[in-house]
């Protein structure tokens, strides 16, 4: 059973870490703005593409213009045809 829509968008989360500093290896996420099943593969909107949001310490929307360096992201929104997207304050995902 299938439940993701034709077109799924996602925009760039940070991932805090618990214990940050300058040499701590945080990633920026591919973070959906629809759900997404597919197979065993299920993630709520405000999920990020390798995992969901409740297994970070935080995750955050970020409105400026990065790259995704999660490599599971990347793999994932290639394979699932993923469309990464600017946030904005007036779509229908603002935190």
């Amino acid at each position: 059973m299938n439940d993701t829509p034709e077109t799924l968008t996602a925009h760039v989360g940070y991932a805090y870490q618990l214990r940050q500093s300058d040499r701590s290896i945080s990633r920026d996420h591919a973070v959906l703005e629809q759900p997404l099943t597919v197979g065993r593969l299920v993630r709520k909107r405000g999920d990020a593409l390798c995992r969901p949001r409740r297994k970070f310490w935080g995750l955050e929307s970020v409105n400026d213009q990065r790259n995704i360096t999660c490599p599971t992201c990347v793999a994932r929104a290639e394979r699932y045809g993923v469309t990464i997207r600017p946030l904005t304050t007036t779509g229908p995902w603002y935190p």
